[in-house]
């Protein structure tokens, strides 16, 4: 997930901070999808256009492979022409096209809390959007949500306008030798499968987990009971002022 998003980072920078790659990528996208939306930036420090820049990408994704073709041939800069090259591999990898289509699934829903949050709201109110974010979040944990997302990414992956290599087991890596006890170590994942199933969980849990974690702080705990109080106090106000309002 982390290599997902630092190489979309580094493929939304590619094209919009160069003005000759972005008026290729447009006249590429004028014929090859002319009804697909442009790039978005993804920046780091903002959680609110993640979900967005990943999508833009996916459906960007045989204009770009496109794009890198024809950039890598007129750049004369080394520097550059190894970075085209390097997210141009990339984008061929199962691994990557895996971490984009789980990345935009998932931060849609936290980009939206991003959003709710930066609007005027009371403690409580944060609270349990933030609790609908988690609620939303948890209902893709089971087996049958993990079907149906593996069923679109392969059902995408199948495309013929793109160019993807078919999911493998990453490489092991040997242990040095002067580590090595003389028992070889577990084989792990058997198939890809398996392999990218741990990565969807492990996505999920540590998602809510963060969230979690970002509510249950000291301070934020005691701005809200604080709040409650307040809140409290200023409706029992307002009873008693509408009970003597009954009264005459």
């Amino acid at each position: 997930m982390k290599k997902a998003l630092d190489i979309t980072h580094e493929i939304t920078k590619l094209v919009k901070y160069s003005p000759r790659r972005d008026n290729i990528f447009k006249d590429l996208k004028g014929e090859m999808a002319p009804s697909s939306p442009g790039i978005r930036v993804l920046c780091p420090t903002r959680w609110t256009v993640r979900a967005g820049s990943m999508r833009s990408i996916i459906d960007n994704y045989h204009v770009l492979q496109k794009l890198w073709d024809e950039a890598a041939e007129i750049v004369r800069d080394s520097e550059t022409i190894a970075r085209i090259r390097g997210v141009a591999a990339q984008m061929r990898t199962f691994d990557f096209f895996w971490g984009l289509l789980l990345g935009e699934c998932l931060l849609r829903n936290t980009d939206n809390l991003s959003k709710t949050l930066q609007k005027k709201f009371s403690a409580s109110e944060g609270h349990l959007v933030a609790c609908q974010t988690k609620q939303t979040i948890m209902r893709m944990r089971n087996e049958e949500s993990y079907d149906l997302f593996c069923k679109k990414v392969l059902t995408m992956a199948d495309d013929d306008t793109i160019d993807l290599a078919e999911p493998v087991l990453p490489r092991k890596r040997r242990a040095p030798s002067r580590l090595e006890d003389g028992n070889a170590p577990p084989e792990f994942h058997s198939t890809p499968s398996d392999m990218y199933r741990q990565v969807y969980y492990e996505a999920i849990d540590l998602l809510v987990q963060t969230i979690e974690d970002r509510f249950d702080q000291q301070g934020y705990n005691i701005y809200y009971c604080l709040e409650e109080l307040l809140l409290k106090a200023i409706q029992k106000k307002d009873y008693s002022n509408e009970f003597k309002m009954v009264s005459y």
